[in-house]
């Protein structure tokens, strides 16, 4: 029997200028970095996560036992809002499509340039993998037993 561990890695990556990016759902602007957001290696202060939503593996993989992962795209913005998520590569798009519900709906706290909030760009890889499960625990006992019995307390 398998179950799943979805792994989003805690570690955010700063994104690489002009990339190209796969269609996504959702408003995703342009698809292109906004002009208006700075790279996170020239930040005082990178973007802090501070509320993460797990994906949802999707199911028909996971029935099917297919793993993968999606890298996603985003600004977060000076309050620290998920603006303008794109996905930028995923081994399936319904991969794609989960990890950008997830991220669309993460909050920082905002990344800092000379002191104020700025706009940053981001990407972040979301892994889905499938792992064993444990050995299913002990049936409960049953509390309908009568009194007197040696399981009944």
């Amino acid at each position: 029997m398998k179950s799943t561990q979805i792994i989003a890695l805690v570690s955010i990556m700063a994104l690489a200028g002009g990339c190209t990016t796969t269609s996504g759902p959702g408003p995703t602007a342009s698809g292109a970095p906004s002009a208006d957001a700075l790279d996170i290696a020239v930040l005082d202060q990178i973007p802090v996560a501070r509320f993460m939503v797990k994906p949802v593996y999707p199911f028909s993989l996971q029935k099917r036992g297919i793993a993968g992962e999606a890298v996603i795209a985003f600004i977060v913005d000076t309050d620290g809002n998920v603006r303008d998520p794109w996905i930028m590569r995923a081994t399936r798009e319904e991969f794609g499509v989960a990890a950008w519900n997830a991220v669309s709906q993460w909050k920082f706290r905002p990344g800092q340039k000379g002191g104020r909030n700025v706009n940053v760009r981001m990407t972040v890889p979301v892994v889905f993998n499938l792992t064993e499960v444990p050995p299913p625990a002990a049936p409960a006992k049953n509390a309908a037993q009568p009194s007197g019995s040696p399981d009944s307390l």
